[in-house]
Parts: structure tokens; sequence; C-alpha cells
């Protein structure tokens, strides 16, 4: 049925693997509820003002090429009458 068969051998290397397993501590305590808060409330500020940045990054190429568009514009009609 299983693609492999356990011996009675393997079944005891198992059982005593998982023994030790098994007494291997849980890992870390418990974080404490105010530090947990106070990340969330970190992370909270950081998304806001990522969010709030995005327009102003985008309108900064945007400023740049309109800009320059009027001044090649406003030295092309002053031209004749700069000469």
């Amino acid at each position: 049925m299983w693609w492999f068969e356990l011996t009675v051998d393997d079944e005891d290397m198992l059982a005593a693997f998982m023994s030790k397993v098994e007494k291997l501590p849980t890992g870390r305590p418990t974080a404490d509820p105010i530090l947990l808060w106070q990340k969330g409330q970190l992370l909270r500020q950081w998304t806001a003002a990522r969010r709030a940045q995005v327009p102003l990054d985008l309108m900064d190429p945007i400023q740049i090429v309109v800009g320059v568009a009027t001044v090649v514009f406003l030295v092309y009609r002053a031209w004749p009458h700069l000469f």
C-alpha cells in the first residue's frame, strides 16, 4: 500500500526520534501585548506614509516634463522678439 515498508527496527528508531523531538523547547515565549500594539501602530504609520507618498512620486516626472515644455514654448514664442 505504501511506497516504503517499515521494519520493527525502523519503527523503534522513529519512535525514539519523535520522543526526542517532543522534548525540544517549544520556541519563543509569547510577546508582550503592548510591544505588539506598538509594532502594529508603527506599521500602520509606515503604510499611511507610503500611500501618501505615491501620488507625489508620480507627479515629479510630470512636473519636470511640463516645466521643460513650458520653457521650450516660451523660448519659441519669444525668439523673434529677442533678436
